[in-house]
């Protein structure tokens, strides 16, 4: 049986399943004594007191092992224990409902939840640090905490509903050889770990647990998003050679019959440039810059931004920097705030400037300083039309005039605009005169288009990039980019996936960026492949009004084989 869910990270594994289910959360119930609420709210701090020490440790540990980047998934937990809406709302119940500390720790994680649930998808799932801290305070208390502990040998199939950041922090990775979950998305810290340490990993799985036996052998593979858990026996999966792994590949990609492809990498942390460099990739193709912001949406300052785009554009030179500019909500800034109904179709990215100009106005300004130093490119987010696009060419141009007053030395690097809602798709031939490049986001485009919350698991499956709604919509822009004589590339995950990257190709795509951790893989599928053979398949897969990627696949290889 197969079980499909988000390809998150690449490579296939055969294995054996270690099926890990969470014990379900006991909280006691007790009612206190006025006289006891002293003692109570004490044993409370005490607790947090202890949690912070623990998250401290956790923190520095992560940092050490797998870098900077990946041990802030602690500060917001750290930050909780501090915040009046958790630690001290808690400290409060208990003192107006005379009861335990256990539960009024869980009435305040119960109503924070129903706030996070409301936010965008981002927030939404930070609620995996509320569990995490309620377990750990709760623990504290006197409660049990379940660690979860791997057997020793030969590395297993992690199968999991999901893993909170402490769990994910404390087990022995050098055991894991694939990651599967239930829950999950590729924006979910699971995903930002399972990368960085180039495990096989598929996540929104949602009945893996249930339907995956322990100590099964069960195949895992991360470039299609799939967990198969009765393979074949004759099944076999090559391993990949050390040897294919000393120094990065330099240049563009090739085709079999000799077509220059750029691969960039995307990238979510300043620290992800060492995985960059190592990849190969010709520069970078998107940077998430919003992961700038702290967990209070508080941004750098002018300088400290442009500290970090120079670093960051030093070390990929001479290729350049692409950095995408905050695509956020209110809720990302402060995420106590009230959230759009639908956030994903509310205020967002330069929806926002009315409200949260300085934001916005601050990162340009440190960009086209940036600019006149190292290669940097600007990509704007969730543009809907040419009416967006003259209202950022207008920032652009009164903020250039503002740094000529200054005195301070500026340069506007190329413009560009993220292709990620289907009314810019239809008019990109517009935007392509208006902007100096195009950039489409596949993961919200297909999202948009097909009308699926791709982080929703009760929906996921409709989630399909190989629509013949979307592959006409990316077909058209190609068209659209010539027209308009711009360079047009792809960011989404599409491009990391093997015949997503074949089909992008076959269509005109000639720049596509992703993860470092599937550069490599790419670019050896790439050169297994000839573009007069990719194109020829797409002609004929997009007569289909039912393509996937299993009928992409055997259409490519019927032509390959000549038949």
């Amino acid at each position: 049986m197969k079980l499909s869910g988000f390809a998150i990270a690449p490579g296939q594994v055969l294995g054996k399943a270690f099926v890990f289910r969470r014990a379900e959360r006991q909280v006691p119930f007790r009612s206190l004594d006025q006289r006891a609420v002293s003692a109570e709210r004490e044993r409370l701090q005490t607790a947090f007191r202890g949690a912070q020490s623990e998250l401290a440790d956790l923190r520095a540990r992560l940092s050490h092992e797998a870098g900077e980047a990946h041990a802030y998934l602690f500060d917001a937990q750290i930050l909780m224990l501090q915040d009046p809406l958790f630690a001290g709302r808690s400290l409060t119940l208990i003192e107006e409902r005379l009861i335990g500390a256990e539960w009024a720790l869980s009435i305040v994680c119960d109503e924070l939840r129903r706030l996070f649930a409301r936010a965008s998808s981002v927030i939404a799932e930070r609620s995996h640090d509320l569990d995490d801290v309620l377990d750990r305070v709760l623990a504290l208390l006197g409660g049990t905490k379940g660690d979860l502990v791997l057997p020793r040998g030969q590395k297993v199939v992690l199968v999991c509903e999901d893993l909170k950041p402490s769990e994910a922090a404390e087990i022995d990775w050098s055991l894991v050889g694939a990651l599967v979950a239930d829950h999950g998305s590729p924006t979910h810290h699971m995903a930002i770990l399972a990368r960085s340490r180039s495990i096989p990993c598929v996540l929104g799985v949602r009945t893996a647990t249930t339907q995956v036996p322990s100590e099964a052998l069960v195949l895992v593979d991360g470039d299609q998003g799939f967990i198969e858990t009765n393979p074949p026996p004759q099944t076999r999966v090559e391993p990949v050679r050390e040897s294919t792994r000393t120094g990065p590949p330099e240049g563009p990609a090739r085709t079999g019959d000799g077509d220059e492809i750029i691969l960039r990498a995307n990238i979510e942390f300043p620290s992800d440039i060492e995985a960059v460099r190592e990849s190969g990739a010709m520069g970078v193709g998107l940077f998430r810059s919003e992961y700038l912001l702290s967990r209070q949406g508080r941004a750098p300052s002018e300088d400290a931004q442009l500290e970090i785009y120079r670093t960051l554009a030093l070390a990929v030179a001479p290729h350049p920097l692409t950095v995408r500019t905050f695509d956020l909500g209110p809720e990302d800034l402060a995420p106590a705030s009230p959230s759009s109904p639908n956030p994903a179709l509310g205020l967002r990215a330069f929806r926002l400037l009315s409200r949260a100009g300085d934001y916005f106005r601050t990162q340009l300004r440190a960009l086209l300083r940036a600019a006149d130093e190292v290669a940097i490119r600007i990509l704007f987010p969730f543009v809907g039309g040419v009416g967006e696009a003259v209202e950022i060419l207008s920032l652009i141009e009164e903020l250039e005039g503002e740094l000529q007053r200054a005195g301070r030395a500026f340069r506007r690097p190329p413009l560009g605009a993220m292709i990620e809602i289907p009314s810019a798709a239809l008019v990109a031939e517009s935007l392509g005169r208006t902007f100096d490049y195009l950039c489409v986001g596949t993961n919200d485009l297909i999202q948009y288009t097909l009308a699926v919350d791709r982080a929703d698991p009760r929906v996921g499956h409709l989630y399909a990039p190989f629509h013949p709604g979307v592959v006409r919509l990316l077909g058209g822009m190609v068209s659209a980019a010539r027209e308009a004589t711009v360079p047009l590339s792809v960011c989404g995950e599409m491009a990391a996936s093997r015949e997503g990257a074949l089909l992008l190709v076959g269509l005109g795509y000639r720049e596509l960026s992703m993860a470092p951790s599937s550069l490599r893989q790419i670019r050896h599928v790439l050169a297994a492949s000839r573009t007069d053979h990719l194109e020829r398949a797409v002609a004929l897969a997009s007569k289909s009004d039912s393509l996937t990627a299993e009928s992409f696949a055997a259409t490519l290889l019927s032509v390959q084989e000549g038949r």
